[in-house]
């Protein structure tokens, strides 16, 4: 009969942490606090793999066209649909413009610093609404990432609902990205790799 061991979310977040100050990927959302670029970055990532939003410059493109609130809020709907275009699934496009608008109108033109007042804004789910607090203002919110979630379970374990800041929110995507293989995964790199053997054990 196995022995479960029950999973310290301490040592496996210092563990994360640790490999991600080495090994993170650097990305121009993760050089910024500003809650809008990053809201943009949330956006775009959906259905759509970094390497496209990146590569291609559709996020430096935005950013330079529209690099606050106040310019998307005023900006015809073709200019913005032409700036996306080949993003594919426009509807984020246009969330984004209305979140613009209602960010200027409502308040002030001051984004939102609460997770439910993100989470209120056009287009933005609860793992949205998280993401920016936690990266824009190292506040805690709950993880349902797709891939920590992937990575966990493809090497036979499966971390407790921990809520997250920008450097354990960062830590914990990145090894999912990176190792998070169909069949295959390479679960010996992954940090939380040892936790996996000792509740195996």
């Amino acid at each position: 009969m196995k022995n479960v061991i029950e999973p310290d979310p301490a040592k496996i977040a210092h563990a994360l942490e640790a490999w991600f100050a080495v090994s993170g990927r650097d990305y121009p959302w993760r050089r910024t606090t500003d809650p809008y670029a990053i809201l943009v970055s949330e956006m775009m990532l959906q259905q759509t793999q970094i390497s496209t939003v990146l590569d291609r410059g559709y996020y430096a493109r935005w950013m330079e066209r529209f690099p606050n609130t106040a310019t998307l809020a005023v900006a015809d709907e073709a200019e913005v649909l032409r700036v996306w275009e080949g993003l594919g699934y426009y509807r984020r496009a246009r969330f984004l413009q209305q979140m613009a608008q209602r960010v200027e109108s409502e308040h002030g033109g001051i984004f939102p610093a609460t997770l439910e007042g993100v989470r209120a804004l056009p287009g933005v789910g609860d793992y949205t609404a998280g993401a920016v607090c936690s990266f824009a203002h190292d506040a805690a919110a709950p993880i349902v990432d797709g891939n920590v979630h992937g990575c966990f379970p493809a090497c036979g374990t499966m971390p407790p609902r921990w809520t997250a800041g920008r450097a354990w929110r960062g830590s914990g995507r990145d090894p999912g990205l990176w190792w998070r293989r169909p069949k295959v995964p390479a679960c010996s790199t992954v940090p939380s790799w040892n936790w996996a053997r000792q509740s195996a054990a």
